[in-house]
């Protein structure tokens, strides 16, 4: 499991929060943090390119021991596995954004290889290769826009 939690910083929005009553922050840092939220969703459902990544490309051999060899060539043979591997989009649509307080929300995927392949600490040399980005390269690459996103509801109940 992966994810990561979204939380309203006051300090950050002060100066345009404190305009509002406290019933409309309330409401105001649920939207926000929900909008934030399907934001970085829509950004993290995306897939790479198609990529072909052998096995001896990531790993410098084909199999890692007599043993995987084995279970490989079984899997195969038993209709376990099937070749080409197909994108399932199991990963993209395993993204769920659940409540976390009341200021913020989490974008977890439960998916079982999310962290392998989108984790910077455990993302395998084969997933880094296809060109999966890791999570703290998304929010990284959009971190001024999740700020607007952020933003966009507390000027609309500023301005109304």
């Amino acid at each position: 499991m992966i994810g990561l939690a979204i939380k309203y910083s006051q300090a950050q929005f002060k100066k345009l929060s404190d305009k509002l009553s406290d019933f409309e922050r309330g409401r105001v840092v649920h939207q926000s943090t929900q909008d934030v939220a399907e934001f970085m969703q829509d950004k993290l459902r995306r897939y790479p390119a198609q990529k072909h990544v052998t096995r001896a490309q990531a790993f410098g051999q084909t199999f890692q021991s007599d043993k995987q060899r084995r279970w490989f060539f079984a899997a195969l043979g038993s209709g376990e596995l099937t070749l080409p591997y197909q994108r399932t989009n199991a990963l993209a649509q395993g993204w769920d954004v659940r409540p976390l307080g009341s200021d913020g929300v989490q974008l977890i995927n439960e998916t079982p290889y999310a962290g392998y392949v989108m984790e910077r600490s455990k993302q395998s040399r084969m997933a880094k290769l296809i060109g999966w980005q890791t999570v703290s390269y998304w929010l990284q690459r959009y971190g001024s826009e999740i700020g607007r996103v952020a933003l966009k509801n507390i000027r609309r109940w500023k301005d109304s």
